[in-house]
């Protein structure tokens, strides 16, 4: 067996416009480009656990979950906020008692900075803001104790959503509250802030079900572009008639096809495709394969947490297809056709129709080149 291509597992290379995998057969380094394109800085967690801007064009390896990194995609999202670090401004509302200190020297904020906002209130007032959007809405903000514990309440201005008691430490939290108050007008309510004060930061609030990384403002909104990450690998290191191909992968909660395609490299072709990842709508991680535009096979397991890591690994050849998940084979297809003419792994051309690009966090992705065993792949996945 031969494990032709890999990419991530803790070994990052990239650059604006690029980011390699690798396959070092012999002992014999080559690298193999996928094309990264970003119109737009982002953020990422960097390994001093540090938020980051990088610029348009520069992949994210995210550090979040783990020491090892992994490769962090998401679609196009706008902060609406205009003031997301200092509340001192006017776009923020604050209710009587309230004082707000930007700047304040006594902490630092998530990025490492000094540019957190001190709060203080009387226990039952505190500070909002809106902006014009309808339909589901995130909200999402860091939040650290001045002394101890205490609780604030997270909560939309207009008052007509489920609010959440928050639980404030010594130490950064990012929290969260999805909802659509059926409404034009949504926001951000930061309530019931006691005299002994807590330290803020990072206020979010953008249209989408789940929270995206943070989008930094100050006077504007601002939107952050979508990753895209395709074209990598080639003919020389997959093996359309055999193979195996294996990604470790976390992704989002909404209703939403995301996949990892081995391909034929036409997008919209549904002619040569092999699909690994997720089922969100129905919170399945599968495996998929089209030949001669003709589904061959869909196996796929039930998951109880989409959010987690999991490790998933597709084995294939003519009449032999078998699904691999966190060390358990899970299915088998002996009716499949061979695929042909595989060249090309995509993150976001998704299947014919241009749905089902993979948004969320890469920490591994391996093709061999020859079908493994049952007990190699279990292991692989383990």
């Amino acid at each position: 067996m031969a494990n032709t291509l890999k990419f991530g597992n803790g070994e990052w290379y990239g650059k604006k416009d690029t980011i390699l995998a690798y396959n070092d057969e012999n002992n014999n380094y080559k690298p193999l480009p996928f094309d990264f394109s970003r119109a737009s800085s982002a953020t990422r967690v960097n390994k001093d656990g540090l938020i980051e801007t990088v610029g348009g064009g520069e992949p994210r390896i995210d550090f979040k979950d783990n020491t090892k990194g992994a490769l962090l995609l998401e679609p196009s999202r706008t902060n609406l906020i205009t003031y997301s670090e200092d509340f001192s401004q006017s776009s923020w509302n604050k209710q009587s008692g309230i004082s707000a200190t930007y700047n304040t020297t006594e902490t630092l904020s998530p990025d490492g900075t000094y540019n957190s906002t001190k709060l203080t209130g009387n226990g039952s007032t505190g500070i909002y803001t809106t902006a014009s959007v309808s339909g589901v809405v995130c909200r999402s903000i860091y939040i650290k104790s001045v002394t101890g514990n205490t609780n604030v309440t997270l909560k939309d201005p207009q008052n007509t959503i489920t609010q959440k008691t928050l639980n404030i430490t010594p130490k950064w939290q990012r929290f969260e509250l999805v909802e659509d108050n059926t409404t034009g007008s949504q926001g951000l309510w930061i309530d019931d802030i006691s005299s002994l004060g807590i330290y803020i930061y990072g206020a979010q609030l953008e249209q989408g079900s789940y929270p995206t990384s943070y989008i930094p403002t100050s006077g504007s909104a601002v939107t952050r572009l979508a990753d895209v990450c395709n074209n990598g690998a080639n003919e020389q290191v997959i093996n359309s008639t055999e193979g195996v191909f294996y990604a470790e992968i976390s992704t989002n909660t909404d209703a939403t096809d995301k996949t990892i395609s081995l391909n034929n490299g036409v997008i919209g072709s549904l002619n040569n495709r092999l699909w690994i990842g997720y089922s969100t709508s129905a919170k399945r991680v599968y495996a998929l394969g089209y030949v001669n535009n003709t589904l061959q096979f869909v196996l796929s397991k039930l998951m109880t947490d989409e959010t987690a890591f999991v490790k998933i690994a597709c084995k294939y050849s003519l009449n032999n297809v078998s699904f691999f998940v966190n060390g358990e084979k899970v299915g088998t297809d002996t009716s499949a056709l061979a695929f042909t003419q595989l060249n090309s792994i995509d993150f976001n051309i998704g299947n014919g129709s241009e749905v089902a690009k993979f948004y969320g966090k890469t920490k591994d992705v391996r093709v061999y080149n020859t079908t493994l065993t049952d007990q190699e792949l279990i292991a692989l996945t383990s």
